[in-house]
């Protein structure tokens, strides 16, 4: 891969990687490109099979009827080749953190490519992560995901 292939795709992963960066991507997807949100919950739910120690059969099927399936409601059009891999690893029950590997290397395709880049050229979407990944800005933004967690929603910043 080229030098600007290779910084491309270090950006991208860091990026995909941060939570608050993750959130405002997610957000910019449902607004401007909503089939690839899809691409970015699927690669969201992979990540958690990955961490699982267990539930990890359970895990693997539903991420395989809720995105794989081609009936399912955010059924992404995988290659043929990666259906049948899934499909055969979860027939024969051999399920390993390496299942969908394939699959997320083309989500990750898809989302570096038009979504990561329309994302980085939005003026008023990159300008909102970047205010909100300085000061105190930081905490207002996850206010209400803190509220909604029963966590402690009492550090707040006297900013609105």
């Amino acid at each position: 891969a080229s030098k600007k292939a290779q910084v491309r795709n270090f950006m991208f992963n860091n990026f995909i990687n941060d939570p608050m960066a993750f959130k405002h991507f997610e957000t910019f997807l449902a607004k401007q490109l909503p089939e690839l949100g899809k691409h970015l919950h699927f690669w969201e739910e992979v990540q958690r099979f990955k961490r699982s120690a267990r539930d990890s059969t359970q895990l693997a099927e539903d991420i395989n009827t809720g995105y794989m399936a081609s009936d399912a409601e955010d059924a992404i059009a995988f290659p043929p080749d990666i259906l049948a891999g899934v499909k055969d690893g979860l027939a024969k029950r051999t399920i390993t953190p390496e299942t969908f590997d394939s699959a997320i290397r083309f989500v990750e395709d898809a989302l570096r490519g038009d979504g990561f880049h329309q994302f980085v050229d939005h003026p008023e979407h990159m300008q909102q992560l970047i205010r909100a990944k300085s000061g105190p800005q930081k905490a207002i933004m996850f206010e209400n995901e803190y509220e909604k967690e029963g966590g402690i929603g009492e550090e707040k910043s006297g900013a609105s």
